[in-house]
């Protein structure tokens, strides 16, 4: 098997003719930063800690979609007494079990992904008219 190396031909690499490429762009404000420092000292041998003052000479920043985490959110019914008698909240017209999942239409990243799908769709079909 040979490896995947590109066919020598007469198209050309990249995107189609006119079209505008994009590609990641740096944020000023990441979310976090993370300082990666020299473990010792290479003439004397001592260790650095990590509160250790340096100066920063290069970053690259990684665009991550975090792992999906379940909400939890608990729906609790208060009492009032007011006027001799007991006043009683109600739970919500969707909360029905006392433990249950709920049902959402789409996550946020399906619904962004679907929705560069169709720019990208609509771009080419306009592109090829």
């Amino acid at each position: 098997m040979k490896p995947g190396l590109p066919k020598e031909g007469k198209r050309a690499n990249g995107g189609w003719k006119g079209h505008e490429g994009k590609t990641l762009r740096r944020t000023e404000q990441p979310d976090y930063a993370a300082v990666h420092l020299p473990g010792r000292c290479f003439r004397c041998g001592r260790q650095f800690g990590t509160e250790e003052p340096c100066e920063v000479i290069g970053s690259r920043q990684v665009f991550d979609l975090p792992e999906p985490k379940l909400e939890v959110t608990e729906h609790r019914i208060g009492r009032i007494e007011c006027c001799g008698m007991l006043h009683e909240g109600e739970y919500p017209a969707d909360v029905t079990a006392s433990v249950q999942a709920r049902q959402r239409r789409e996550s946020a990243c399906c619904e962004a992904v679907c929705r560069l799908q169709d720019a990208d769709r609509a771009d080419q079909y306009h592109q090829a008219v």
